[in-house]
């Protein structure tokens, strides 16, 4: 495959990532109730471990709102949607979806 054919197959896929879906899913966190601006703190495993699965499914609860996770799940693209604010805005969530997802 030339450089040109690999060029138009990601101009293509990033044409089909659906930007609105985004940039609702860039507002969940937006909330500054929900995720507070990461900062360092020493905490135990379990502590750290309970405080992300909260956060995971406040997340996943919020984003089902606006799409069925069936639907995201299946669909790579509203995939790509939903995790890029995720990795943008909170690592230990992106991990905890990139592992189990």
């Amino acid at each position: 495959m030339s450089k040109l054919e690999a060029d138009k197959i990601k101009m293509w896929m990033s044409n089909k990532i659906d930007l609105k879906y985004q940039s609702q899913i860039e507002e969940i966190f937006r909330d500054r109730k929900m995720f507070t601006p990461l900062t360092h703190v020493e905490e135990d495993r379990f502590t750290t471990r309970q405080r992300t699965n909260t956060m995971l499914l406040s997340f996943l609860k919020q984003a089902s709102k606006i799409k069925p996770m069936g639907e995201v799940f299946n669909d790579i693209f509203l995939w790509v949607a939903l995790t890029t604010p995720v990795f943008l805005n909170n690592d230990e969530i992106a991990t905890k979806m990139a592992v189990n997802f």
